[in-house]
């Protein structure tokens, strides 16, 4: 349950401090925390190398085309 306290910190963090981190930090920072949200909730994506980068490039968009890929997909 700490889990989800500490990436909501984040993501309160990323929101309040926007405009001194810069969009790219906050998107990036952003795609992490849901990711980590989809898997404590264990979602249908898997934790690996791929995943990560797509949701640190792309953010919550990328994780989103994700979820979307994999239910067609499977």
């Amino acid at each position: 349950m700490e889990n989800v306290f500490l990436i909501l910190g984040v993501l309160a963090f990323c929101v309040l401090f926007r405009r001194a981190l810069g969009g790219w930090l906050c998107s990036a920072l952003g795609g992490v925390a849901a990711l980590g949200l989809c898997q404590l909730t264990a979602a249908l994506l898997p934790m690996n190398l791929f995943t990560v980068l797509v949701s640190v490039v792309l953010g919550l968009p990328g994780l989103i085309g994700m979820l979307f890929l994999n239910l067609f997909w499977k």
